[in-house]
């Protein structure tokens, strides 16, 4: 059979199995959430697809970001076996990841590949029988999966430290609604050749900036600092971007919204007007 052709039976495959595949959506957003945590202020210089041009090609990453990989490409696997195969029989493992080697060396680009899979046997399998032709550029990565997105929140160490290294906060579930964006975005950009910096901000505009840690230090303005510091027996503190306050010995409380936000910024606006000079004044106002 000619590449060419492989190729298009391959992707037009790829294409009708995608449909609910909440295993390759998962482990997209695992990425891009890692990528979105490690270069913030270079995501212009990454785009990510949810199906490559090639034949490793369940997800392609391009970096253009010095002395990372310009190309890695995934392939995804939850069965409970698998095997490479031969090298020269298409539509085995083996063949498309020599293939994918190939291609790419010729394109004089540094890249990686990649298998990813759901079962822990599979992974110590795949990886014990990796071709030595491949082991200097493809690893075999385990990503269990809990089937369904909020539970891999709660169950795979690796995807909960993704998202709580983005999120404001460590509880569950800010740390599920803060996913629930990531992927809404992803599955609403359609996957393909997607700029991880529109991405976030797409991400933004759903309302995740609730959720996410501010890409730079977050600071009160001088004006509300100036009112808060003189209220009699009141503390307060900047903890993972919201403002956490004590009042006494036995209240203590925090507003719900980053003081980044729109909504912060509107209880400032009205403590600054209002000027309140004790908490039974401050409380209705960071309250409301």
């Amino acid at each position: 059979m000619p590449k060419s052709l492989y190729l298009r039976r391959k992707h037009s495959g790829g294409a009708i199995n995608k449909k609910g595949n909440d295993y390759e959506t998962c482990f997209a957003c695992f990425k891009i959430m890692q990528l979105t945590e490690k270069f913030r202020s270079q995501l212009n210089s990454i785009v990510v697809s949810s199906q490559g041009r090639g034949y490793v090609d369940d997800l392609w990453i391009q970096n253009l970001i010095p002395g990372e990989p310009h190309e890695t490409c995934y392939q995804l696997r939850t069965s409970h076996t698998l095997h490479w195969g031969k090298r020269t029989t298409p539509g085995t493992l083996s063949y498309d990841f020599h293939q994918q080697k190939d291609n790419l060396t010729k394109k004089g680009v540094n890249f990686c590949l990649e298998l990813v899979v759901s079962k822990r046997k599979v992974h110590k399998s795949m990886h014990y029988n990796l071709a030595k032709t491949l082991t200097n550029v493809c690893t075999v990565y385990h990503f269990p999966w809990s089937n369904t997105i909020d539970r891999q929140v709660v169950n795979c160490r690796v995807f909960r430290q993704a998202a709580t290294a983005l999120c404001a906060s460590t509880d569950t579930d800010k740390l599920q609604s803060l996913v629930s964006h990531f992927v809404g975005a992803w599955v609403a950009s359609g996957g393909q050749n997607v700029s991880l910096d529109h991405l976030l901000a797409k991400i933004e505009s759903r309302g995740a900036y609730i959720f996410l840690k501010s890409a730079t230090v977050l600071t009160l303005s001088p004006q509300l600092v100036a009112i808060l510091d003189v209220i009699p027996n009141f503390r307060y503190q900047i903890v993972q971007g919201y403002l956490a306050y004590y009042y006494g010995d036995y209240d203590s409380g925090f507003v719900p919204y980053m003081i980044n936000s729109q909504e912060f910024r509107n209880i400032e606006s009205e403590i600054i007007a209002e000027h309140p000079a004790t908490f039974n004044e401050l409380e209705p106002l960071i309250l409301s």
